[in-house]
């Protein structure tokens, strides 16, 4: 399954996969071992890059990030930094005002909420002064509204698109998910897509799971998942070790 020879780019979701509660030693010490082997060690979330802990920044030594969909990093140099539209944003908090669902919007540096939200760090106050009088500096490239709001029919906003989970909807720009960053640093590196290993549990990883050429899923991550994974681990704690150690080392 793996080519012995072949240079190998993985991408990694954050929750629910690389993290339960925290990074294990073992998907530690599994991913030192891969990036002292030389494939490159890509971490792919839905988190903006603003609300992304720093203890995933310190699980491995990355060479990019795809961060929200549409910001993505290789060596600290940024390729792409798509924000959301201030009119989109606009539309956001008049979902707010009728529905009154809190929803955190995620930046590149920091977050901004509406409603009240218990639990999140780095948020700045005043995110309509800063959206009325500062919206280039925000940098948002996604949100989330705290509740799934596919039923609503007002939910939808000008260039975007959204991902419904169970218990809450993530919005990110129209044309951008988990595979778009994923397209852009195999062709600057020259990898091909069949050296490509993500990992992953949720629905914002359906386009990663289904884009690469090896797929791996986290015990828990939904039954319909099956079909777009190669694996499926048998822990969520662990889970990407156990991948890697079989892919890889035989183990």
């Amino acid at each position: 399954m793996i080519n012995k020879t072949a240079r190998y780019c993985l991408f990694f979701d954050y929750d629910g996969t690389l993290s339960c509660n925290g990074v294990s030693e073992e998907n530690k010490a599994a991913l030192k071992k891969l990036h002292e082997l030389g494939h490159y060690l890509f971490l792919n979330t839905g988190r903006s890059k603003g609300f992304i802990p720093e203890e995933a920044f310190a699980a491995a030594d990355w060479d990019g990030i795809i961060a929200g969909t549409s910001y993505i990093e290789y060596k600290n140099t940024v390729l792409c930094n798509q924000g959301i539209s201030k009119e989109a944003l606009i539309q956001a908090k008049r979902f707010y005002d009728v529905h009154k669902i809190p929803c955190l919007f995620e930046g590149v540096k920091t977050n901004y909420a509406i409603g009240k939200l218990e639990g999140i760090c780095n948020i700045t106050d005043g995110f309509e002064t800063y959206l009325d009088q500062n919206y280039d500096k925000m940098e948002i490239t996604k949100w989330t509204f705290c509740q799934n709001i596919s039923s609503y029919e007002d939910a939808h906003f000008p260039g975007c698109r959204n991902i419904y989970h169970p218990t809450y909807t993530e919005t990110v720009p129209e044309g951008f998910d988990k595979a778009t960053g994923i397209r852009l640093l195999c062709e600057k590196l020259g990898v091909a897509r069949e050296h490509t290993i993500s990992f992953g549990d949720s629905e914002n990883d359906i386009e990663m799971l289904q884009y690469t050429g090896i797929s791996v899923i986290m015990k828990s991550a939904p039954p319909e998942f099956d079909r777009f994974a190669t694996i499926r681990t048998q822990s969520d704690t662990i889970g990407v070790a156990q991948a890697i150690n079989k892919l890889f080392f035989g183990e």
